[in-house]
């Protein structure tokens, strides 16, 4: 319920102050949006972050696909060190999230 409530907040905030939302996050939480609020949305605040996220969703795939490449190559499966290795980057990207939204520890 508090979840609705704050993303109801933050789309009334962004529909009323549109074009200064749109500049950087720095305008979000002027006018009032939590950083902590801003994790997962701010590739709809900037277009460098959309950028860095598409970047980001491609080197996961590549990662992968290169794991199992080397796999198949050694002739051995494993599904576990595939598992770890999305997990690794998956961190990293949330850990960029933080980055972008200011809330890193």
């Amino acid at each position: 319920r508090s979840t609705l409530i704050a993303a109801a907040r933050i789309k009334n905030q962004l529909a009323t102050n549109h074009l200064a939302a749109m500049k950087n996050i720095e305008c979000l939480v002027e006018i009032g949006v939590a950083r902590e609020e801003i994790v997962g949305i701010e590739h709809l605040i900037s277009t460098n972050s959309l950028k860095d996220i598409v970047k980001a969703r491609e080197m996961h795939v590549m990662a992968i696909f290169l794991e199992q490449e080397k796999q198949r190559i050694v002739g051995r499966m494993n599904e576990k060190r595939i598992a770890a290795i999305s997990a690794q980057v998956s961190e990293k990207a949330s850990a960029s999230a933080r980055v972008r939204a200011g809330v890193a520890p």
